[in-house]
């Protein structure tokens, strides 16, 4: 006697993910699931003014392309940056939240910053985290101008980045 399990197979293939496992708001993983503050300022959609003032600045960094947020107005002392999952985000990133902060100048100033070796422990190589080299800002104001941050928010199952446009004066 011969035992199928065709139909038993195909039931379990059509089976619905779980509500979840997958949130069509944040799968494009573009900001829109985190809120960042920045000395205070809530983040908000890129303005028309700031669109064009960007549009020109592609050859400064690649990061502008990504630029969908920005600050309402400038910034100025410490810079104290917090960044949490929006209430639409649901279980998107699971437990464990941490934030990852990336300052780009897009004007040519004089940051203070060292190397250092640290691991990445996002990725695995073999079983194990690899070494990676980052920069590290030596100072907790930055000098006038022009910066992006880049805000990327892992969890213990997704992740979700931003990229906003501020100044500093």
């Amino acid at each position: 006697m011969r035992k199928t399990f065709g139909p038993l197979l195909v039931a379990l293939a059509m089976a619905p993910a779980p509500a979840a496992a997958v949130n069509m708001k944040c799968i494009d993983r573009d900001g829109r699931c985190i809120v960042v503050t920045v000395n205070g300022q809530r983040n908000v959609k890129l303005s028309k003014n700031t669109k064009k003032l960007l549009k020109d600045m592609a050859r400064v960094s690649h990061w502008v392309s990504d630029v969908r947020y920005e600050l309402p107005g400038p910034i100025q002392g410490e810079l104290d940056v917090k960044a949490d999952q929006t209430r639409e985000a649901g279980d998107w990133f699971g437990e464990g939240r941490q934030a990852e902060v990336r300052v780009i100048p897009l004007d040519d100033v004089d940051l203070k910053a060292r190397a250092e070796v640290t691991t990445a422990d996002s990725v695995r190589v073999g079983g194990a985290a690899p070494l990676v080299q980052q920069h590290v800002l030596e100072q907790n104001t930055l000098p006038p101008g022009r910066y992006l941050l880049a805000v990327t928010l892992r969890g213990q199952d997704n992740w979700d980045r931003q990229v906003l446009y501020f100044t500093v004066k």
